[in-house]
């Protein structure tokens, strides 16, 4: 019998297997909301806040899987270059904007993928509700002001970022 690698009969659960699944995400998480913590008068601290990064985190991973560890460290730098230029303001608009990409990207996907006309006119309800908060951002955008980001949902956020 090979006895390389883990062997589980079926009264066996796998320990911490769930917890090391995601280290690396939540690694990288954790790295970046230290960045944004780095701006004056910024911490990440709500739930909406923390629920859109792990679904940034996540999203990236899966748009670029070959690489996507590297484009986080290339959000750190945007990030650490946006507070260098306008402080907060600045940050906010780079986060908010990478959120809504994401996020009106995999909604599009999400309307292809799912099944029943009634999912489907939910997804675009909640799609048309983020392009009109885009829409109305850039009105706040031409005052200079400073915006909050997220709004994804919790339902479309990861898991693991429940026990962050």
């Amino acid at each position: 019998m090979n006895n390389s690698g883990p062997q589980f009969n079926n009264f066996e659960k796998p320990t911490n297997m769930k917890e090391e699944k995601f280290d690396l995400e939540i690694a990288k998480y954790h790295e970046l909301v230290e960045e944004i913590n780095v701006v004056k008068n910024s911490k990440v601290e709500s739930v909406v806040e923390k629920a859109s990064l792990s679904f940034l985190i996540e999203e990236t991973k899966k748009n670029n899987p070959d690489n996507w560890e590297e484009v986080i460290e290339d959000l750190k730098r945007e990030v650490r270059e946006a507070n260098k230029k306008n402080g907060e303001v600045e940050v906010s608009w780079l986060l908010s904007d990478t959120v809504d990409k994401l996020y009106l990207n995999f909604l599009s996907n999400r309307i292809e993928e799912v099944e029943g006309e009634t999912e489907k006119r939910k997804i675009r309800m909640i799609k048309k509700m983020v392009e009109d908060n885009i829409k109305f951002k850039e009105t706040v955008k031409k005052e200079g002001k400073k915006i909050s980001f997220g709004g994804v949902s919790f339902g479309y956020a990861p898991k693991w970022r429940e026990n962050l």
